[in-house]
């Protein structure tokens, strides 16, 4: 369900990768990455993205949990992000060093990344991108109330704006960025490197290696 004010999809969307992902029943999907600052599109973010996360949060409200269990359940969710207003976000994070995009199907948001550049790198002499923020859509993450429409959205995202800045920006193989608590499992996952002394408000500063990057835009 998309906001009925705005059009996810339109005529003069900058579309940078079509491709096909598998959703929860193994079906393929055809989805689209758009690159370029849309605040309605932000806007149909925040409003899609909110309803289903204040959904989730009624059912573990009415389910009887105690306190400690409800904080239990919430950190199972990964809801360090879901307070984000990507709206507001797209007002701030607005000037040529900017570069955004996002991740939809058939119209329906199910993605969305914004880095800044450029940034120097802590492991050579490139410049590379440091990822601003990162988040998937709240459907695309399994729980006790929720199973994973689809997996992957964030590994496709993070790929796609590499191969950008590779092809438009000139910049050099990686990324980095602060992660959330509960994401720095994943980005160790993908192969990233803690730099020590580069944390931010609590947060650790990851990197991913030039070789690893190489060995992505292989694949």
């Amino acid at each position: 369900m998309t906001n009925t004010l705005f059009s996810f999809e339109k005529p003069s969307d900058n579309v940078v990768e079509i491709g096909n992902i598998q959703d929860i029943y193994g079906k393929n999907k055809q989805y689209k990455i758009v690159q370029g600052l849309d605040f309605e599109k932000a806007l149909i973010i925040n409003d899609n993205w909110g309803r289903f996360t204040w959904n989730i949060f009624e059912k573990i409200r009415h389910a009887g949990y105690s306190n400690s269990e409800i904080y239990n359940m919430l950190s199972q969710i990964n809801a360090e992000d879901l307070h984000w207003d990507w709206g507001g976000k797209s007002m701030v994070l607005n000037g040529s060093q900017y570069e955004w995009f996002y991740f939809h199907i058939n119209g329906r948001p199910h993605g969305a990344c914004v880095f800044h550049h450029p940034e120097k790198s802590e492991l050579n002499t490139d410049d590379i991108f440091y990822v601003e923020y990162i988040a998937v859509a709240p459907w695309n993450r399994t729980h006790d109330f929720n199973k994973a429409e689809l997996k992957g959205v964030g590994t496709i995202l993070l790929k796609c704006a590499l191969k950008y800045s590779l092809s438009h920006l000139n910049l050099g193989h990686g990324f980095s960025l602060h992660s959330l608590p509960q994401a720095s499992g994943f980005y160790k996952n993908k192969g990233m490197i803690a730099i020590p002394n580069k944390e931010k408000d609590g947060l650790d500063y990851y990197e991913l290696p030039r070789a690893i990057a190489e060995k992505w835009m292989e694949v």
